[in-house]
């Protein structure tokens, strides 16, 4: 009687014997858009007081100058990938994955870097290793990452290593073999939790959840590699993580149908620099002040249509951390209708003891929505209703934000971006420059002139005060 491979053989399988060729036109154009968003949202990340400090222990190590730190100089390519990936996930700018619940870009993306670099690998070697990251990562958490959530894991945290560790394993050239061993070291290196949600002040941790997966994703290749074997059931096993962590035992969908599409077009582009989760929300509080223009001081209260998720950890009213003001429905909401949530600043300490916004936030209050919940989590949508005080009651709903996956950015939108929080690191000429590398990234057979330009961008723009 035939055994069926493991779930890691499947995807080992997949990964190693994908060739560029098979990958469609429109893959290849949107993964080089996500790729671009992610060199500016890493390079903006680089400038935070917590990504300094992260930047500082790795430049500190003295390890071997191979892959490049944003801003920084150039260490081992697991520190790269360590940094680079605390950066990505330091601002709430990060892509998302909206039905795992993760974000693959902070993840996958440093991995990618770090490694075609110390390895001298081609512009397309890179791009598919990115676009088998994502697959893995986010086939894995269509299955797991609400399941993790609900235990209270970070699905990014836990996820993450598993598109790091497929990226990396396709750039080092592992074998199947090898692969299913390093997914099965990988699902040993699971962890993070959302305690951070609870704690309104410590929670600095958050930020890691992009470095840390990239980091032992490149250590479990490695091992591998080097012949360290692992239980070719560790997801799905009767110990494995699925059941131990997510107690989710129906796996089947995860190796379904590899190749036919790709989780990558799935993945959104944050225009907000806050739990994606809010994302619906800030656009119907827009449509209500586009449809009938009111003063701040004529609210008398805002309701909140939300699901569990929004809610759950998410309505401290008065912040006391950059990470907590940027997780806090009420606040955001305030920030949403008096300030702009584009704009990373906009949740700095300075806006913690803004009087007018405080205000705000106190009026917000929240409603669970059964519709809502039954959309979820392939739709993160949200409805509001506002009251003025002259009794004028504003009500908007909106089920796909404008930078959803079904509603995405299109590429100038996403240069735009790039190009507004790159404004203060690059000079136009650079920004030209990285724009210009990353779009023919599938032409180059080198990326050192790119990561070369990345690697002394400036650092000046953002103090230790706020974001």
């Amino acid at each position: 009687m035939m055994i069926k491979p493991s779930i890691s053989a499947q995807l080992a399988r997949f990964v190693v014997e994908l060739g560029a060729d098979a990958l469609p036109r429109e893959v290849i154009e949107r993964a080089k858009e996500i790729l671009l968003d992610f060199v500016g949202v890493a390079l903006i990340g680089s400038t935070t007081a917590w990504s300094r400090g992260v930047q500082d222990l790795a430049l500190d190590e003295g390890a071997r100058p191979e892959s490049t730190i944003f801003g920084s100089g150039r260490v081992s390519r697991r520190l790269a990938a360590l940094v680079n990936g605390t950066s990505a996930h330091s601002l709430e700018l990060d892509d998302t994955h909206e039905p795992s619940l993760s974000h693959p870009g902070c993840v996958v993306n440093p991995v990618v870097f770090a490694l075609a670099e110390a390895k001298g690998c081609t512009g397309q070697e890179l791009l598919l290793a990115m676009i088998l990251g994502y697959e893995v990562q986010c086939r894995i958490g269509r299955v797991l990452g609400r399941h993790l959530l609900a235990e209270g894991l970070h699905p990014t945290a836990n996820l993450g290593v598993f598109g790091a560790v497929a990226a990396a394993g396709k750039l080092m050239g592992l074998s199947i073999e090898q692969l299913t061993d390093a997914i099965g070291l990988a699902a040993s290196m699971m962890g993070g939790t959302m305690e951070f949600t609870r704690d309104f002040e410590r929670n600095l941790v958050k930020r890691l959840y992009g470095g840390l997966p990239a980091d032992r994703g490149i250590l479990a290749a490695q091992l591998a590699g080097n012949g360290i074997s692992a239980p070719r059931t560790n997801i799905e096993g009767s110990c494995g993580v699925a059941q131990v962590l997510a107690r989710v035992t129906d796996l089947g969908n995860i190796s379904m149908h590899l190749g036919e599409s790709y989780e990558l077009m799935s993945v959104s582009i944050k225009r907000y620099a806050c739990c994606k989760q809010f994302h619906s929300m800030i656009e119907a509080i827009s449509a209500c002040q586009m449809e009938h223009p009111f003063a701040i001081e004529a609210v008398r209260s805002i309701e909140v249509g939300a699901t569990h998720a929004m809610i759950d950890g998410h309505m401290e009213y008065r912040p006391r951390s950059i990470m907590s003001a940027q997780y806090s429905l009420p606040f955001v909401a305030a920030v949403a209708m008096a300030s702009d949530p584009t704009v990373p600043t906009s949740f700095e300490a300075s806006a913690w003891g803004d009087e007018k916004l405080l205000q705000i936030s106190e009026k917000v209050r929240e409603t669970w929505d059964p519709r809502l919940e039954e959309l979820y989590p392939e739709r993160f949508g949200a409805w509001v209703q506002i009251q003025l005080v002259d009794g004028q009651m504003l009500k908007a709903e909106v089920f796909e934000s404008s930078s959803s996956a079904q509603n995405p950015l299109g590429r100038e939108k996403v240069q735009a971006k790039f190009r507004a929080i790159t404004s203060n690191i690059l000079s136009r000429e650079k920004q030209n420059f990285v724009i210009q590398a990353v779009m023919s990234l599938e032409q180059s057979s080198t990326i050192t002139s790119l990561m070369e330009t990345l690697g002394h961008a400036e650092q000046n723009n953002i103090d230790g005060r706020g974001v």
